[in-house]
């Protein structure tokens, strides 16, 4: 018995990656504008707050790569499959900030050993 799969993907260009944002946000404006309203509000909030706003942010991206792969979800369901991982979000939310940090300040240090003209003796 032969499996029917898909034809496999081909390289997107700029163009049909844009018109593909394009029309996704067309056809969902209104969920993403009001799942990211929720999410900036959640960030006010200390820890749990920016905890939850990272998973907010994440369901934002699952709905949208769900639709793409014509297998949409309703935000319901999109919540009860990334709600259990809430705490990840803030984990590695923490993780990316401290590489950024520290890149950041060796990026700045160096930039400072180099521009830094030393007296000649």
């Amino acid at each position: 018995m032969a499996s029917q799969s898909s034809p496999p993907i081909r390289p997107l260009n700029v163009g049909d990656v844009v018109s593909a944002a394009i029309s996704l946000f067309r056809t969902n404006f209104g969920t993403y504008i009001g799942l990211n309203l929720k999410s900036v509000l959640w960030f006010m909030v200390p820890v749990y707050g920016w905890a939850r706003g990272l998973m907010i942010q994440s369901q934002i991206a699952r709905l949208g790569f769900r639709e793409l792969n014509r297998q949409p979800e309703t935000v319901d369901q999109s919540l009860q499959a990334i709600e259990p991982r809430l705490w990840t979000f803030l984990g590695i939310g923490l993780l990316v900030w401290l590489i950024q940090a520290a890149v950041g300040y060796a990026v700045s240090f160096a930039m400072t050993i180099v521009t830094t003209p030393f007296p000649l003796p």
